[in-house]
């Protein structure tokens, strides 16, 4: 839980970490930030699904080499998340303001602190899938089968 609103933070401050207190005075603020928890479990849940159903129940994709199978995970999961962050993001600032996110400006300093976490704990559930916040069942052995038939198969 410290760990998500950590997060919280972290993507909603972005850029203002060396003076958080100029954004966190508006009041809109705090409420991102409180919103963006539980759009976070919620992220974390979706995430944890998608790897339960590619990796246990897709008998096709057990049969991929790893350089296929890790850029369809990272799509599903990192790809599909940001997509809707930003249709979320993008939604509450036009509607709020006439400030556009797709700027230069958003791209060159808050994009980096969503993206980046986000891909990095993507790319840890994959190689690392029995750390998943969410668990759908015991699938421990069907993912060993998997990684060592990928690595055999790029070998």
């Amino acid at each position: 839980m410290l760990g998500i609103i950590i997060f919280a933070f972290l993507i909603n401050l972005g850029s203002a970490l060396p003076e958080p207190m100029y954004r966190l005075k508006k009041p809109v603020m705090v409420l991102t930030i409180l919103f963006t928890i539980p759009l976070t479990f919620l992220y974390l849940y979706y995430i944890s699904w998608v790897q339960y159903r590619l990796f246990t129940f897709s008998k096709g994709t057990k049969k991929r080499p790893l350089w296929s199978t890790l850029p369809l995970f990272l799509f599903m999961t990192a790809g599909l998340v940001w997509g809707f962050h930003m249709l979320l993001l993008y939604t509450v600032v036009v509607g709020r303001s006439t400030a556009s996110l797709f700027s230069k400006a958003y791209f060159a300093a808050d994009f980096w602190f969503f993206i980046i976490p986000l891909l990095l704990y993507c790319l840890y559930l994959f190689f690392e899938p029995e750390r998943t916040l969410f668990s759908f069942g015991n699938w421990s052995s069907c993912r060993k089968r998997t990684i060592r038939y990928n690595l055999s198969i790029i070998i």
